[in-house]
């Protein structure tokens, strides 16, 4: 059975009130390179920056009433095709990983609903009416509305979302304080006095409040975007649907999820909160930057969501420490700036040994977080420096497996393992593992990844 849908009509205006945007701030640039001032523009000079507009929006408005074609997206029993005059689109189900619907206050005037397709080549964007969109996506197979709710996992944004701004002062004020508390006496030795020093002091406390601030900021921004944020998870995939003044709905099909991290910090982990991320097939392409979940979660919420995602997940039995052993090869960081500093202080100033503590505590760090354990058909992962990363990723799902090993490492029996999922997916650093654990790795991984070491 096929399907035709028509791209909706009011599209057009939707075009028009972009193109009368760039044209406005094309026109104030011209305006201001061809007067030399900003400040004193006058009404004339306004009214025809918007006269200029007007008109580059309805010579649009005539060309496109002209001479564009007339869209129409057909829904068959093999795939989506999209049609728009000489250019068509082809895609079967197979190669559809993800479908965003985007519902602004102009949208909803224009009764226009903005449909968003990742495919596996691009991510293509087409208009259709709230009702033909509302059918298009029940006639595709794996995003139809799911009848059964019984097995249903609904996760909403609660007041955990506001711990962040604690969180993020937390971090700035350890961080920073544990780099002042070094630094500060070096300081104090170079400028030969306190009160000199007091200046730095001072930079330094307006940067750490400059850095808090962009943090909030962003906070803020990240909360109204995601406003109203609800997630279900069904025996299918994930359903999103977030934002207020523009509503979202997004949905991933479980197959099309390529690992997903259990994200958290030192201070959230006492506060028990977690973050997830979900790394998706499209997103290691570069094609798609869709969330699922965008704000702290709390444990309860973690461990439902890590169940559905990963059936018989040994949650409680995370990645297990390389041994102590391993932290020697990350010496090798901090070896030669720690010679470096050891040697300035004996000619400069013995001050300067406090910025050693600096390289232990990234040394540590370093060692801390990274771990592994292999189970049947996934590999429970640690990585991070000061943000600990869990991440869960399925043995067919790996797209490159490197090992690597400085003399130091090989004389310990230890080898850095490197993991990767995809062309763009971050590098997955579990530290330095024994040779024998590297070995069952690679045995364990499907003959299609590239293996290197």
């Amino acid at each position: 059975m096929t399907k035709v849908f028509s791209l909706s009509k009011f599209r057009v205006i939707l075009y028009a009130v972009s193109v009368f945007c760039i044209s406005a701030a094309l026109a104030f640039w011209g305006l201001i390179l061809s007067i030399g001032r900003i400040w004193k523009i006058s009404p004339y000079e306004i009214v025809g920056i918007f006269t200029v507009s007007f008109g580059v929006t309805a010579l649009y408005l005539l060309l496109y009433t002209l001479f564009a074609p007339r869209g129409q997206v057909c829904v068959s029993g093999e795939g989506v095709e999209i049609r728009k005059g000489k250019k068509v689109f082809r895609c079967v189900y197979a190669e559809i990983f993800g479908v965003r619907f985007g519902i602004g206050l102009l949208h909803r005037l224009l009764k226009t609903v903005k449909i968003m397709m990742e495919t596996r080549e691009k991510m293509v964007t087409f208009y259709l009416s709230p009702v033909d969109a509302r059918n298009f996506l029940s006639m595709l197979p794996s995003f139809s509305p799911n009848p059964k709710k019984e097995d249903c996992v609904c996760i909403s944004s609660g007041k955990e979302k506001y711990f962040a701004f604690l969180t993020d002062f937390i971090h700035l004020f350890l961080l920073g304080g544990i780099f002042f508390l070094t630094v500060f006496p070096t300081v104090i030795v170079f400028l030969g006095s306190v009160s000199r020093a007091g200046y730095f002091a001072m930079t330094y406390g307006i940067i750490l409040g400059a850095m808090y601030l962009l943090s909030v900021f962003r906070r803020i921004f990240r909360g109204v975007c995601f406003s109203d944020h609800q997630v279900k998870m069904d025996e299918r995939g994930i359903r999103v649907r977030y934002g207020a003044a523009v509503r979202n709905e997004y949905f991933l099909p479980y197959e099309n999820i390529a690992c997903f991290e259990i994200c958290q910090s030192a201070i959230e982990k006492l506060l028990g909160y977690s973050r997830i991320k979900v790394v998706t097939d499209q997103a290691v392409d570069g094609v798609s930057d869709a969330e699922c979940f965008p704000f702290l979660l709390s444990e309860r919420k973690v461990k439902e969501i890590a169940y559905k995602l990963q059936p018989g997940l040994e949650y409680s039995k995370g990645p297990t420490n390389a041994g102590f052993r391993a932290v020697v090869p990350y010496l090798q960081y901090i070896l030669i700036p720690a010679i470096i500093v050891f040697c300035l202080s004996f000619i400069l100033n013995f001050a300067l040994l406090a910025i050693e503590i600096d390289f232990l505590i990234f040394t540590f760090f370093l060692y801390k977080n990274k771990g592994i354990s292999l189970r049947s058909e996934y590999m429970d992962l640690s990585c991070g420096v000061l943000y600990q990363r869990r991440v869960i990723l399925r043995y067919e799902r790996v797209l490159q497996v490197v090992g690597k090993a400085n003399p130091v490492a090989k004389g310990m029996g230890r080898t850095l393992l490197e993991v990767s999922v995809g062309k763009l997916s971050p590098a997955y650093f579990a530290g330095y593992i024994k040779k024998e654990d590297f070995s069952k790795i690679i045995e364990m991984i499907p003959k299609k990844v590239d293996k290197e070491n």
